[in-house]
């Protein structure tokens, strides 16, 4: 691995605890956008490897770089730039980022990344969602061919962590997502969801999830409101219940509603002021819940200002989901011991690579080596009269005793790696075998 002696992981990012839903929504970066901006602003700021997460509680960048990028004075600020790249914001939010952003680096970049993966930093703990999310993030570096081998053993390690975090502790156990502590909410509010008119914008992933706990309270009934009707169909058929619309019956739903859950993917606002206010004066008074779990967000925040209209967003769903953290946060004290173990394995296989260029060239010098006073000893008179199959066996034999020199040197370099003295060992290792030596022809004989 070209270069791994000379890198190190970094991380930089706003999340939901860091940044309000206003500020995180200014930064929020769809998927083609990702895809088309990570080789060029990987390729502007010097990076060897990058990739992006962008999801409704956080966006980050994440890579590597080398070391003598890292450690340079303004790295912050080449971070902080490279953060700000993914979209154009005002000069007032680029400022109010840079307070709300952190910036990671080596073991730290690497623990809080596998801690991400495995849904210990979110607003939700154990929520399953950020394990796709975090796939998705690393494949689409991957299409823009900017993921390298350090992060994409960086992600198989993270991946492999969370699987052992949501199978060996009680992380997940219970309903977790931001779909469900939206219906918590709702149950706070309405003591009997049974009796309620409910509407789903959206028919993606986290609109199924919002359904699919509604579907456990047996509503009134639940309308699923999508912009392709196809797509609204096609969620009541696996759901087999509510009734598909498209988003033009929008309107018509309002008046009906007690409460409406938004979770489109959609990069604006499709409930607005101006469609509720009308639906409002027909109401007669009835209160209307809005809740919005979108990023970013589908309900115009203006509508919380109308009469009998109340509206909350992910950031209000804090509240819900402590009422429900304790044990969550009892089983994540389990689950960080699993994520420093798996953190100390990616450090083991990172440290070993620091050391491959140096074998890799001593490899190649010993082969070198061995061929050619091989092929000046077998040129001599007394070796003439070998026959083929005695000249293979002494081929074999060298090759024998250089796969015996070769292995005990990898095993050798891979204790002091474990000892914590690989670099040093490896840059003797290159010193003792330099293939540019100048060699007296007598040293063969």
């Amino acid at each position: 691995m070209s270069g791994a002696d000379d890198s190190v992981i970094f991380c930089f990012g706003a999340n939901h605890r860091s940044a309000d839903i206003s500020l995180r929504e200014k930064l929020f970066a769809g998927e083609d956008v990702i895809r088309n901006r990570l080789p060029t602003i990987k390729n502007r700021f010097g990076f060897s490897e990058l990739a992006t997460l962008s999801t409704c509680n956080r966006f980050e960048i994440f890579g590597v770089g080398s070391r003598a990028v890292t450690a340079s004075p303004t790295f912050s600020d080449t971070l902080h730039d490279a953060f700000l790249s993914f979209d154009a914001i005002s000069p007032e939010a680029a400022a109010q980022i840079r307070q709300a952003a952190y910036s990671l680096t080596g073991r730290d970049a690497v623990r809080h990344l596998f801690s991400v993966a495995a849904s210990l930093d979110s607003l939700v703990i154990g929520e399953t969602q950020i394990t796709g999310q975090f796939k998705q993030a690393l494949a689409m570096a991957d299409d823009a061919k900017t993921l390298g081998p350090v992060l994409a053993r960086l992600g198989q390690e993270a991946l492999a962590a969370s699987k052992k975090v949501r199978t060996q502790t009680a992380i997940g156990r219970g309903r977790v997502s931001i779909g469900h502590a939206a219906v918590e909410l709702v149950k706070k509010i309405f003591n009997d969801p049974a009796t309620k008119n409910f509407v789903v914008i959206g028919a993606g992933e986290m609109a199924e999830i919002t359904a699919r706990c509604l579907q456990q309270h047996n509503p009134k009934s639940l309308r699923i409101i999508n912009r392709s009707l196809d797509r609204a169909r096609a969620l009541t058929t696996r759901l087999n219940c509510g009734e598909p619309a498209s988003l033009d019956r929008l309107v018509d739903a309002l008046e009906t509603a007690d409460v409406i859950i938004s979770a489109t993917g959609a990069p604006h606002v499709v409930l607005t002021k101006a469609m509720l206010n009308d639906a409002v004066r027909r109401r007669r008074g009835r209160t209307l819940l809005l809740v919005d779990i979108a990023m970013p967000r589908n309900i115009d925040p203006t509508c919380s200002t109308l009469h009998d209209v109340y509206l909350f967003d992910i950031d209000d769903l804090k509240q819900v989901v402590e009422g429900n953290l304790q044990e969550r946060l009892r089983a994540a004290e389990d689950a960080a011991r699993i994520i420093d173990e798996s953190v100390a394995s990616y450090e083991r296989w990172r440290a070993h690579m620091t050391v491959a260029p140096a074998l890799q060239h001593f490899n190649g010098h010993l082969d070198q080596l061995f061929r050619r006073e091989a092929e000046k000893t077998m040129a001599r008179n007394s070796f003439q009269g070998l026959n083929e199959e005695q000249t293979k066996h002494v081929w074999q034999l060298l090759d024998i005793l250089a796969s015996r020199l070769t292995a005990d040197a990898g095993r050798g370099l891979r204790n002091m790696v474990d000892e914590g003295k690989g670099q040093d060992a490896a840059q003797l290792l290159m010193r003792l075998f330099r293939g540019d030596t100048p060699r007296n022809e007598d040293d063969a004989t």
